[in-house]
């Protein structure tokens, strides 16, 4: 098992008896698939159809907790306050639980942080999406075929005893996102890309059967009207020892008519068997052999497009 401190967040409380209703008529995910067991990932949008943030929605006695990128809560906190004058619902900016961590392998044959042992953890959820609850603990298995979960925990005294737990390198958490095709938007990415390009529209974090929302309509017409001409790509670079820059882009072909592409995420190699994991908009219609792709600042690797679990 291996434990991640998830410190990268923030949280909008979102409470009222018109709390869900109102954000059904304001996100891309069916906020009446929310409950007490289910968790769901969805996003906000501008009225041109461009993404102002991505959540994870959890339902915490009866108040919806939005799970935001750390830097973005309160512009989405403002967002959604323009809209709430008529609705009764109650926004506030939240500290969030009082420890949140992260657990992949939970699986694996190695043992258990003895702090885990400590804490009264609810089973492991096991399907995605799903949470498990005992004593003010939220065990959240994210969406994805390969299993990763969040633990909330909003008892302080076992909080503590959680915060103890040796963390691992964060790198490989970011991995692992990674490799789901998982692409969290921040403050300087807010309202610069749609749905599509993130393949939001293709990992759930749209629903295309519920009602109207912000940006419904842009949405909506380039999924059903437009086929895309970028996407979201999963690459990874060959392990040479050495880092990738950081001002990196790809290098679409070779010579002066080589095309370039936006690296949107990264996580550098972490050991042999674990090379470089980059997610990059791409055109739709790029053959990666033909001609070959590259890095603009790191050539010297071989890149490899690698399938994306929910684009299969």
């Amino acid at each position: 098992m291996q434990i991640f401190k998830l410190t990268q967040y923030e949280y909008v409380r979102v409470s009222g008896t018109d709390a869900l209703a109102f954000l059904q008529g304001q996100v891309t995910c069916d906020m009446e698939m929310l409950s007490a067991d289910r968790c769901l990932p969805g996003a906000l949008c501008n009225l041109k159809g461009r993404v102002v943030a991505d959540f994870l929605a959890v339902l915490v006695n009866d108040k919806c907790f939005l799970q935001i990128t750390a830097g973005n809560a309160e512009k989405v906190y403002a967002t959604l306050k323009k809209y709430a004058v008529f609705s009764k619902v109650e926004l506030s900016l939240d500290a969030g639980p009082a420890a949140v961590l992260g657990a992949i392998d939970v699986g694996s044959e190695q043992s258990q942080p003895p702090q885990i042992a400590q804490c009264d953890l609810p089973p492991w959820p096991q399907q995605p999406g799903s949470v498990t609850t005992a004593d003010r603990i939220y065990s959240i298995r994210l969406p994805g075929p390969d299993p990763r979960y969040q633990i909330w925990c909003w008892d302080e005294k076992q909080a503590a005893i959680l915060a103890g737990s040796p963390a691992s390198n964060p790198e490989q958490w970011l991995r692992a996102e990674i490799l789901a095709g998982v692409v969290h938007v921040t403050a300087e990415m807010s309202e610069q890309y749609t749905p599509q390009l993130l393949n939001y529209d293709q990992s759930g974090v749209v629903d295309f059967k519920k009602g109207c929302y912000t940006g419904q309509e842009v949405v909506a017409r380039m999924h059903y009207r437009a086929q895309a001409k970028k996407r979201l790509y999963l690459l990874q670079a060959s392990a040479d020892g050495t880092r990738l820059s950081t001002d990196n882009e790809v290098q679409l072909g070779t010579g002066a008519d080589a095309g370039r592409a936006e690296i949107l995420i990264h996580v550098d190699s972490l050991n042999t068997e674990q090379p470089a994991v980059l997610l990059a908009i791409l055109p739709t219609l790029f053959d990666s052999e033909k001609p070959p792709i590259s890095l603009s600042k790191n050539p010297e690797k071989n890149l490899q497009v690698l399938s994306l679990s929910y684009a299969e």
